[in-house]
């Protein structure tokens, strides 16, 4: 056997379902580490078989949100101010405004405001800055 510093993998082969074993040392171990930083979990790209999305919707089915609960979560996406967006409030209520009498286009808002003509649609439907 190899020194206690060094430990066994287990690696599933998933194109003949064999497992292979593989030994790797510190320093092999420490690089694929150092590699990984910084990037997505480990979930990224992994494709999940049928068994194991019907044991997910099994844990959840049932499952009872209080309407507190739903409340607080519904509060916490309403009129959220996030400090890098170029509009507040009242402009939403001037836009909403201007548009409701009929002479201006949602484009023309848009480029008014320095906004896309999808935010002019949102704020005068209500999908943003609520109050």
């Amino acid at each position: 056997m190899k020194d206690n510093k060094e430990e066994v993998q287990i690696i599933e082969n998933q194109e003949n379902n064999s497992k292979a074993k593989r030994v790797l040392s510190e320093e092999h171990k420490k690089k694929i580490s150092e590699s990984s930083m910084g990037k997505p979990g480990t979930n990224t790209g992994k494709i999940f078989d049928d068994e194991w999305k019907k044991n997910i919707s099994d844990s959840l089915t049932g499952r009872k949100i209080s309407e507190e609960v739903k409340k607080n979560m519904s509060d916490a996406h309403k009129g959220h101010v996030a400090p890098n967006r170029k509009l507040n409030f009242e402009i939403a209520e001037k836009i909403r405004e201007e548009y409701s009498f009929g002479s201006i286009t949602q484009k023309e808002l848009g480029k008014k405001y320095g906004i896309s003509q999808n935010c002019v649609f949102d704020i005068i439907k209500r999908k943003t800055y609520n109050k």
